[in-house]
């Protein structure tokens, strides 16, 4: 039966679904939500997304080389489907970043999981078997990450900056990758944690992994238990550690139990490297050493003389310390959305794919993740702007602040706008722990992104907007874990509402994009795996479509030409990236 066939025969599910609320704050709850009525929209969505699917699986695979290997590109010019290309030193690259398809690759399994067609997962597997097989260095890490791909004209490996492998908030999926080669996966991920790290008894994380080093004791190494903010040359920042603790704890399950002490303790620091009154932070456990005296001078991007390079030690202590003095610290500087969101969203959604992949033996990762949402809402949320306040971790609000040194010197701070990235991540935290205190940011936020009210508790006279303009995927997986918590069949029909909004505004040409006037779109899109997220729960079947855990921060950078150092989704993917040639 082609996988059209089977979309449009479809079971239409009558069985109406129960209400409970969760109960205990660090008990992983159970999906209550049941099978709910069929309707005409959700066979428009699935099979927007089968579309999609098959148009990766015709355009989007190698068709440059001559050899027709199984990787994908990156994506596709959204009219011509030409592939999105790099350009350096006069030379086009056709991109191929495996490390920047994992969430594609969860919406292909998610699809075969929920059509009955093999295709899609079998593809997936193919193009994670060919880097296993092709592209894995003799130490265990792949060819990937944020500075490296294959070109699929020549089938060469392309070192942008460096030959090293940097994995930050990327999240692959190692389920995938353990069901196409368990031994391979396994050797990765002890290779990222040998190569990463200086020095294991001090957790010094060097963050870019050379492809070279030679195999180390790994969870078997001692272990010093340093105090948090220990002075360190290496980056210890949020951004490694996301991957690092989630791969770690990850892999504990199926091998290597003592991985798991090793999470343990990365995420340990993390918790206690929090400002110790408010509870606010933290980007890093570590405080940068200073091994050159910075001066305050703003110089040229071009030098390597600047605040933002790790010889000048702790960049928030230089920027904010005259002012601000201890609380000027890396490690709780919340001035920017990008800082922010990596804490708050990225970081905490792994710590809770870590709580529910571990069960009973995660109620620490989940207490420590709903701890920090707490103390982050009671001091920076403002309701009434739907925003965070611009602050460092002892509170200080530097909201309006006008920064006085540093490359930024004259930026103004702005508030943190309260979107839908981190109703995500506050409504996940609330599903799984039923804390009520996340409810209540929950539903201020639901409403600052014009979802209306989703009620003073959890199907509790709810009244949300069912006209609602908004099309953002992380909206939908929000209201999607509202109604895993609760079951309410409002929440579902809000959810149907933004599926809609989605299809009907982000997709053209068999392809998902940010905006209309997007030139490109990437094969990675959200959209597609919270359309099947929503169907799952139309089925009462959610389990059958891989969590999105993160992977935002997805990214390849480096230089382009005409553009200076860049990344490919500000070059190529954003809502406001309409790409120009170099000239």
């Amino acid at each position: 039966m082609s996988s059209r066939n089977v979309v449009l025969g479809l079971l239409v599910f009558t069985l109406l679904p129960s209400v409970v609320a969760p109960s205990s704050r660090f008990a992983v709850a159970e999906q209550v939500a049941g099978q709910a009525v069929r309707m005409a929209g959700d066979e428009a969505r699935l099979s927007a997304v089968v579309d999609f699917a098959d148009n990766a699986l015709d355009k989007g695979r190698d068709r440059w080389s001559g050899d027709d290997a199984p990787l994908f590109v990156d994506g596709l010019e959204v009219e011509t489907g030409e592939p999105v290309e790099w350009v350096r030193s006069g030379r086009r690259y056709v991109i191929s970043n495996l490390a920047s398809q994992q969430n594609f690759f969860r919406t292909l399994v998610a699809l075969s999981n929920l059509t009955g067609d093999e295709r899609y997962r079998q593809a997936a597997k193919e193009a994670t078997a060919h880097m296993f097989e092709h592209f894995r260095s003799p130490c265990g890490l792949l060819y990937w990450g944020g500075h490296t791909f294959v070109d699929l004209r020549t089938l060469e490996v392309v070192h942008i900056e460096g030959p090293h492998m940097e994995i930050k908030m990327h999240l692959p999926y190692y389920d995938l990758m353990w069901d196409v080669d368990p031994q391979a996966t396994a050797g990765f991920i002890r290779a990222y944690w040998n190569s990463n790290l200086w020095d294991w008894g001090r957790l010094e994380i060097n963050r870019h992994a050379p492809y070279g080093k030679k195999p180390g004791a790994v969870w078997d190494s001692d272990w010093d238990d340093p105090q948090p903010l220990y002075e360190t040359r290496g980056h210890g920042s949020v951004m490694p550690i996301t991957d690092m603790t989630y791969s770690a704890a990850w892999l504990s399950q199926r091998t290597d139990e003592n991985s798991l002490v090793w999470a343990r303790r990365m995420a340990d620091l993390m918790t206690r490297s929090r400002h110790p009154e408010t509870g606010l932070g933290s980007g890093r456990f570590s405080v940068l050493e200073a091994r050159r005296e910075y001066t305050g001078v703003t110089e040229p991007r071009s030098t390597a003389v600047r605040e933002t390079y790790t010889d000048y030690g702790d960049r928030a202590r230089n920027r904010f310390g005259p002012e601000f003095g201890e609380g000027a610290l890396d490690a709780w500087n919340l001035t920017g959305v990008a800082i922010a969101r990596r804490i708050y969203v990225e970081y905490a959604l792994s710590q809770m794919a870590i709580a529910e992949e571990l069960g009973d033996g995660g109620d620490d990762f989940l207490a420590w993740t709903v701890d920090g949402l707490i103390a982050y809402a009671k001091h920076g949320y403002d309701p009434e702007k739907n925003v965070f306040r611009a602050m460092l971790g002892d509170g200080s609000d530097l909201t309006g602040y006008v920064i006085k040194r540093g490359l930024s010197a004259g930026q103004t701070l702005e508030a943190i706008p309260a979107d839908a990235a981190f109703l995500l991540s506050y409504a996940r935290a609330w599903r799984l722990s039923g804390e009520e205190e996340l409810w209540a940011t929950v539903r201020d936020i639901a409403r600052g992104n014009g979802l209306g009210d989703l009620g003073q508790a959890a199907g509790r006279d709810p009244s949300p907007d069912l006209k609602t303009g908004c099309d953002d995927p992380l909206a939908l997986l929000a209201v999607l874990e509202v109604y895993r918590g609760n079951g309410d069949d409002v929440y579902l029909a809000l959810a149907r509402r933004i599926g809609d909004n989605i299809v009907q505004r982000r997709y053209r040409n068999q392809l998902f994009v940010e905006s209309e006037r997007n030139l490109y779109a990437r094969f990675d899109a959200l959209e597609p795996l919270a359309l099947l997220a929503l169907e799952a729960a139309v089925r009462g079947e959610s389990e059958r479509v891989p969590a999105f855990i993160g992977g935002l921060w997805r990214y390849l950078q480096g230089p382009y030409d005409g553009h200076g150092r860049a990344r490919d989704y500000n070059l190529f993917y954003a809502r406001d990236a309409h790409f120009q040639e170099p000239p």
